[in-house]
């Protein structure tokens, strides 16, 4: 009988022992997990950063690149009576009427000399 309580005890005391273990392990891998959290939040906001960086990079190209900009910036764009936008000088006539279009709206012109 005393014999057989012992080994109750003991047995007892062995699944007590597995029961520390496993919350141990469990409270190891919360923290681990905690850990691998922390690091996506940590990734994820760094990615966040480049990602506004790089929309703002690309918002200031489309910006220099738009042509209301480059009139802002004393340019003209000059149309002939159907409305080609005119590259070159050798596309012009003496007498050739022009709409140049400015920043603030536009004129029309007519060529009379050719350099």
């Amino acid at each position: 009988m005393r014999l057989r309580n012992s080994e109750d005890k003991l047995q007892g005391l062995r699944n007590r022992l597995q029961r520390v273990g496993l919350d141990k392990q469990v409270r190891q891998r919360m923290e681990v997990l905690s850990w691998k959290r922390q690091r996506l939040l940590q990734l994820t906001a760094g990615r966040i950063q480049e990602s506004r960086q790089h929309l703002e990079l690309l918002r200031q190209k489309l910006a220099t690149l738009d042509p209301k900009g480059v009139l802002q910036r004393g340019y003209a764009v000059v149309k002939n009576e159907e409305g080609e936008i005119l590259r070159s000088h050798s596309q012009l006539n003496v007498g050739d009427e022009l709409f140049v279009v400015l920043a603030s709206g536009g004129v029309k012109v007519r060529v009379v000399e050719i350099e």
